[in-house]
Parts: structure tokens; C-alpha cells; sequence
């Protein structure tokens, strides 16, 4: 402790950021074990280092023993795979969780998508030189679609009305191969991806969850639509071929919306709507998206991923669905307070962290979001206040936030393990508050 200290006051005009170790398993505390399945966005594919993946706020928040077994490109086809190869000790802690979440299907539709899309980019002579259909690959992503593309070309096709109308009729085409059911028309004339392929290996996961743990919470988010931009960023990256690429955005909407209600149907999952919290079409008739990703960050990068506004967004949504409300909202809390551009934050998802934040984070006493001696300070000076026999200087919630090593008073001790945890941040630590805790014991 005595180093720890030492470290601090060695350190004291130094202020770090609050972040988090990117790590296979973390422990926040000893309440409820959460599991992680699926793809990049659960992974948190994409953040910085000092930046929390939802997974990591939701534990955070629920004092939780966290598993993240998501790998970043991960389909429902290969997520069944996975859970079907679990070795005993993956096997234990899937039979040991309270939670399990689910982030899957995304990649499903994008491999798709991309691969219709470069097939008639092929037909139609929009491919960069030198490539042909036969580089197109197996499995391509939207950054393939970026990588063999040729704008110039896009762009004098985006020109022949003509020409626009016979890509607007394979979008169609391509929105009925993955959004119809058997109830439509000539359903099978098309592949029906998500009822055919993602819904059956979703419940296939579901079936392999529940074979080694029959009680746990199984939580199902939707997939949001990362190609809600703003009009005016459209019409400035993209003017030249603007009207192919919101005909692409109006029936990948249509997917994705498809998808949401697909999924509701399934049995033994409890739905997080991140699809209705990143669209919030109350604020916007485009969608909101935008702001939840780094889409806008740059025309050349166009990053489908969560920012961390966005992983915020998804633990929210998550914590609401599970029904939790806990008092110390913890790095919830920080993050939305260190989040930039609060005043554009959707109305809808602002609603729901509005719902499950807590009312104080462990040991930050200014509400800054951040860690500096300063915290320990009016720790210290509370200390004195009741040590002397007077009442409490604190509203409620900071009293409760003053009491870092949740003992239930107010010592030097709290004062200390602040100082502490400001140490640990300043020389490069990077977990949160509940993280530092629970690596303490």
C-alpha cells in the first residue's frame, strides 16, 4: 500500500484518462458471471485502449466476473462452431453464467451483401483494373467493397438513369434473398437468409447454451444500421454517386429492420432493441447511427463499429433489458459524462441511460468522470467532518461514493484506496474503479 501511495504523490501532477485492460476474462466483483458471444462488436473491435467495451461497463456495473469469448468477424455459422469446440474450462464458465450475451448476425448479412454487390459490380465493369469476379473473395466485407471498387467508374455509372435503375433492381433482389419468409410470394425463388441461415444457427447457439446451462439469461441484441448518415455528410463525400448510395442505404435499412423482427420471434432470448436506440427516428427520419460510430470519422476509414458513444449506448440498452438499476452507475456514469458532443446525444438512447445510470461512481467526488488526488481529498475532509461529530457536509450520494472500500462508513481507508486507484491510473493503469478492487483481493 505504502508504494502504491508513494507512487501516487510521485505522480501527482500527472492525469490519466480512465480506461480499460483489453483482457480474455475480467472480474468487477463477486455478483453475477457474464459470458460474451459472437462478433467484433461485442469484442470491441476498434477502441481504444483506454476506452470500454459495453461488455466491460455492463460487468462493471453489475460488480460481474466477465468471459468475452467474441471474435471479430465472426458469423452465426462460426459463433455455433465455437460453442460447440468449448473445452472443459470454456464449458465451466458457460454452465457458471448468470447472463449470456449474444451479438450475432451482422456478419452474416454483410458477407453477403458485399458479395451480391461485387458480383454486379463484376457484371457491370465497376471493379478497379486488373480485377476480375475471380478476386472477389469467399467471404468479403464492406471493406472489400472499398478495396475493389472503382469510384471513377461508380461515378459515371451513378450518371445513366438508366444504369442506376438496374442497380436499384438488384438491391431489390438482394433484399428479398435475405429479408423474405415463407409468407411471401415466391419466397422460393430467394434464399431467405435470415429466416434460412441466421435464425436456425441462433437457435442452434441458444439449444448449445442451454444443453450445459438450462438457467442462464440469454440476451439477444438486434443490429443496428451503421449507414445512417447525415445528409449533408453524403452530399459532401459523395455527391457524385450520392443517389446509389442512399438507394444501398434505403434497402439496407429495410435488412436490417427485417432482422430485428425476425429475431423477436426467437424462443429463450430476452431482445436488447440496439437497433431501435441507434436509429432513434424520433430525432432524425435518416437514423442516428452516426453518432454511435465512427462512419463519419473520415470518407477513406467509414468505420462500422461502435465508438465508445456507441458501446455506451449498447450497455444501456443491455442493463435495461436485463431490469438493472443499481445505485453506483460506476464507469456507465463516466463514460457518458467524458462524452463529447453530449448535446447532439439521440433522445431515444439518451432515455434509456437515463433509465439504469446510477446516482454516484465509486470514489469520484467531483463527478468529473476522472481520477485525481483531489477525489481522496474530500474523501478526507468528509472523514473529518464525522469524526468531529458533525452531520454529513455530502449529499446522499456522494456519501455513498466517498466510501470506496463499501465497508459502510467513511475512514482514511477510502481516502487511501482513492489515492490508490488515482496511482494505478497515472502509471498507466487502465481498469476501472470495481476492477482495481476486485484485482486488490
Amino acid at each position: 500500500m505504502k508504494k502504491i501511495i508513494s507512487a501516487a504523490l510521485s505522480a501527482i501532477m500527472v492525469l490519466s484518462s480512465i480506461g480499460t485492460v483489453s483482457t480474455y476474462a475480467e472480474k468487477y466483483g463477486d455478483g453475477d458471471n457474464i459470458v460474451v458471444l459472437g462478433d467484433s462488436i461485442a469484442s470491441g473491435y476498434g477502441l481504444d485502449a483506454k476506452e470500454y467495451s459495453y461488455a466491460q461497463i455492463v460487468a462493471d456495473y453489475m460488480d460481474a466476473n466477465l468471459e468475452n469469448y467474441a471474435v471479430a468477424g465472426a458469423t452465426t455459422e462460426e459463433t455455433l462452431a465455437a460453442v460447440r469446440s468449448f473445452d472443459a474450462e470454456k464449458k465451466a464458465q458457460l454452465a457458471e453464467a448468470d447472463v449470456v450475451i449474444l451479438s450475432v448476425g451482422a456478419n452474416d448479412i454483410i458477407e453477403y451483401s458485399s458479395r451480391f454487390i461485387l458480383d454486379f459490380a463484376a457484371r457491370n465493369d465497376l471493379l478497379k483494373d486488373g480485377y476480375t469476379a475471380e478476386n472477389i473473395p469467399e467471404k468479403p466485407s464492406f471493406g472489400d467493397i472499398k478495396k475493389l471498387m472503382n469510384r471513377s467508374k461508380v461515378s459515371e455509372f451513378a450518371k445513366d438513369d438508366g444504369k442506376l435503375f438496374s442497380f436499384n433492381s438488384a438491391l431489390l433482389r438482394l433484399r428479398a434473398h435475405i429479408v423474405f419468409t415463407d409468407a411471401d410470394q415466391n419466397y422460393d425463388k430467394y434464399d431467405r437468409v435470415i429466416q434460412t441461415q441466421i435464425v436456425p444457427n441462433i437457435e442452434a447457439i441458444i439449444a448449445e447454451i442451454r444443453s450445459v446451462n438450462p438457467n442462464a439469461r440469454i440476451v439477444l441484441q438486434t443490429i443496428y444500421d451503421p449507414f445512417q448518415l447525415q445528409e449533408e455528410y453524403c452530399n459532401e463525400h459523395f455527391s457524385s454517386y450520392v443517389r446509389m448510395l442512399n438507394s444501398f442505404r434505403t434497402r439496407f435499412k429495410d435488412i436490417i429492420a427485417a432482422f430485428a423482427d425476425q429475431a423477436s420471434n426467437i424462443e429463450g432470448v430476452e431482445i436488447a432493441d440496439v437497433h431501435g436506440d441507434f436509429s432513434s427516428f424520433s430525432d432524425n427520419a435518416d437514423g442516428c447511427s452516426w453518432y454511435f460510430t465512427k462512419m463519419q470519422d473520415g470518407r477513406d476509414d467509414m468505420d462500422v463499429h461502435p465508438s465508445q458513444r456507441g458501446h455506451l449506448a449498447i450497455a444501456a440498452t443491455i442493463l435495461d433489458t436485463l431490469g438493472e438499476k443499481r445505485e453506483d452507475g460506476g464507469i456507465l456514469n463516466r463514460t457518458y459524462i467524458l462524452t463529447e458532443n453530449k448535446e447532439a446525444y439521440p433522445s431515444y438512447a439518451l432515455a434509456r441511460y437515463e433509465k439504469v445510470k446510477g446516482a454516484y461512481s465509486l470514489g469520484d467526488m467531483d463527478e468529473s468522470g476522472t481520477f485525481a488526488p483531489d477525489d481522496a481529498s474530500h474523501i478526507l475532509q468528509e472523514y473529518a467532518v464525522l469524526a468531529t461529530g458533525n452531520p454529513s457536509s455530502l449529499p446522499e450520494n456522494l456519501q455513498k461514493a466517498a466510501d470506496t472500500t463499501r465497508d459502510g462508513e467513511i475512514s482514511p481507508d477510502d481516502a487511501s484506496t482513492a489515492l490508490s486507484y488515482y496511482a494505478y491510473c497515472a502509471t498507466g493503469g487502465t481498469g476501472s474503479f470495481k476492477y482495481f478492487l476486485a484485482e486488490k483481493k
